[in-house]
């Protein structure tokens, strides 16, 4: 069994693991915004609003790039839904403070 495999369908379901991977509204398969005002804040407020109507309530949240703004507001907007963030930018999320605690791994 591969590692997709083993994340995906494991031996006990509640162990599976999904990837959600949206798109920068006005980047890559977006395609351009009609409107502007699609700032880190609008960003993160959309993808927390996908993934409730995808059916996650609790999930991680990742960002490289301007990513790396978004992942930090989504975190700060919806402390009880985000269970942890990680950046590839240092200095992105420097000046804020998680209102949780995250949980060791």
């Amino acid at each position: 069994m591969g590692l997709v495999d083993e994340l995906t369908n494991p031996a006990d379901p509640a162990d599976a693991f999904h990837v959600v991977i949206p798109d920068m509204p006005g980047f890559g398969f977006s395609g351009p915004t009609r409107e502007a005002g699609w700032n880190r804040h609008r960003i993160a407020a959309a993808w927390a609003e996908l993934m409730r109507r995808l059916g996650y309530e609790r999930y991680g949240v990742h960002g490289n790039d301007a990513g790396a703004f978004v992942a930090p507001e989504q975190a700060r907007q919806n402390p009880d839904n985000v269970i942890g963030m990680h950046v590839n930018q240092t200095g992105s999320a420097s000046s804020w403070a998680p209102p949780w605690t995250p949980t060791p791994c």
